[in-house]
């Protein structure tokens, strides 16, 4: 897991990817962290589904999901221009859906 700081020293980045060694299912707490601009999870033995709350992290720019075994549906919030400021979503061999 790393957490990347911008230069105020407030986490703005969570990336789970590659080899590590963390499973499960993701908390739904994650969704409270509405400072993080940058999520990627490419984790292969994360799994669960992506938790709704993912819809009220408003600062979110970017989301990334690939090789792992998250399910679910992307919150809608996410593609609602007034509320969210996603730019870029990245989901590859995954069962995520959403419009």
């Amino acid at each position: 897991m790393i957490w990347i700081a911008d230069s105020t020293g407030v986490f703005t980045q969570l990336e789970l990817k590659g080899p590590i060694q963390i499973s499960g299912t993701l908390p739904t707490q994650f969704g409270g962290m509405d400072i993080l601009q940058t999520v990627s999870l490419e984790a292969p033995a994360l799994s669960g589904t992506l938790p709704l709350q993912f819809g009220k992290m408003e600062q979110l720019t970017e989301i990334e999901i690939g090789g792992s075994l998250l399910s679910g549906t992307l919150a809608p919030e996410l593609g609602d221009k007034r509320k969210s400021q996603l730019q870029s979503v990245y989901l590859a061999p995954t069962a995520i859906s959403g419009t």
